[in-house]
């Protein structure tokens, strides 16, 4: 369902192998050569586009931008049933909550499902589930808890999602927002090299479900894809009141009291996970501390 160009998907898949997976360093300085931009507002966020764009985002919906507190009752608050299965997509916070459940207590798997090898994905043992007619976690380690489900490549949460819904009746799921502009920052310079290709680049190749090979190169079209993603997600799940669906916003600087009700984990498990440290200028010994931080 998605096919990369073979040299660059080669590429990628060496320099990911051999660097950390969620270091996010942006080149702060990287701007497309001879365009102007404006800047405009969508849901509170000033996002950044070329004036000679034509592309025209169809926000059919405007609250699939904001994560909604209010989507778990209080009366399920420290009760919600594993496994735990973030939809979210890559550079959204998924190693902050794959952190956040480890030092809850709680084992947790993160774009690998096979600590022993690197490259069994847990979307790669998702689809081999599916093929064999299992649900989707058959043929994945045992764990309460799924952090990243996609490798970048594939993307489960997307081509399996009513597999994932039926496959688990009972599980709770998450899907996790962030301002439309960081997160496009933050694809467009990984791997944290100055001249590329990052992880846009990459998409733009593929055939991605509401994200057609060519599209993806400005971040009203990436905002488009995320919208249609939280839109299909909710829409899904409203007509399975068995499951939970957890919205978190990692933006929000009132998350880790938030987050910790939910999962009833201590709130001080919640950190700041790979700060961007070009972006936000700190050293080295404040990456896990600082306080204005990108989540990965």
């Amino acid at each position: 369902h998605a096919n990369a160009n073979p040299v660059l998907k080669e590429k990628l898949r060496e320099d990911e192998q051999n660097e950390r997976d969620d270091i996010d360093l942006v080149d702060a300085e990287k701007v497309d050569e001879g365009e102007s931009k404006q800047m405009i507002t969508v849901q509170n966020h000033n996002v950044e586009m070329p004036q000679s764009s034509h592309h025209k985002i169809e926000l059919l919906n405007h609250d699939c931008f904001q994560a909604r507190n209010d989507s778990i009752p209080i009366s399920l608050h420290g009760k919600l049933p594993k496994p735990f299965i973030n939809l979210g997509f890559p550079k959204m916070g998924t190693s902050s909550l794959h952190a956040f459940f480890q030092c809850g207590g709680y084992t947790s798997y993160h774009h690998r499902c096979r600590r022993v090898n690197p490259y069994y994905t847990c979307a790669k043992c998702a689809q081999e589930s599916i093929t064999e007619g299992l649900s989707p976690f058959a043929k994945c380690p045992d764990s309460d808890a799924y952090t990243q489900i996609d490798d970048g490549f594939s993307f489960p949460q997307l081509t399996l999602l009513d597999e994932f819904v039926e496959g688990y009746p009972n599980a709770t799921f998450i899907l996790t927002f962030r301002s439309m502009q960081k997160w496009y920052d933050s694809i467009r310079n990984w791997p944290p090299r100055i001249r590329g290709p990052h992880m846009d680049d990459r998409w733009r190749e593929m055939n991605i479900l509401d994200l057609p090979a060519g599209m993806g190169s400005n971040v009203f079209e990436f905002s488009d894809w995320f919208c249609k993603h939280v839109e299909r997600v909710r829409n899904r799940l409203d007509q399975h009141p068995s499951h939970a669906l957890v919205e978190i916003n990692i933006d929000d600087p009132e998350n880790s009291e938030t987050i910790s009700k939910f999962f009833d984990i201590d709130k001080n498990c919640w950190g700041h996970r790979n700060v961007n440290g070009m972006l936000h200028h700190v050293t080295g010994s404040e990456m896990n501390n600082a306080s204005d931080s990108v989540h990965l």
